[in-house]
C-alpha cells in the first residue's frame, strides 16, 4: 500500500505539473504565432494604405495635377510611412 502511495505521489508532485507546464508553454506559443500573424496583417493593411495614397497622388499628378486635398493626404501618408518600412 505504501508503494501504491508513493508512485501516486510521484504522479501528483511531478507528472501533473509537468504535463501542464508543457501544455501552457504550447498554448504561450500559439498565442504568440498569432500575434505576430495579426501583427504583419496590421502592417500590410497600413502600408497598402500608403501605397493607395501614393498611387492615387501620382495618378492625379500625371493626369490634371494634383489637388491640394491629396497633395496633404500624400505628405501625411509619406510621413507616418517613416514608421512602418524597415530600412533593409
Amino acid at each position: 500500500m505504501e508503494v501504491l502511495e508513493s508512485i501516486f505521489c510521484l504522479i501528483r508532485d511531478t507528472w501533473i505539473p509537468l504535463i501542464l507546464s508543457i501544455f501552457l508553454a504550447y498554448i504561450a506559443f500559439q498565442q504568440m504565432a498569432t500575434n505576430r500573424n495579426k501583427l504583419r496583417l496590421d502592417l500590410y493593411t497600413k502600408r497598402f494604405e500608403v501605397y493607395l495614397s501614393v498611387l492615387k497622388f501620382y495618378q492625379e499628378l500625371i493626369e490634371n495635377g494634383s489637388s491640394k486635398e491629396t497633395h496633404l493626404d500624400f505628405i501625411a501618408k509619406k510621413e507616418s510611412a517613416k514608421f512602418l518600412f524597415s530600412k533593409v
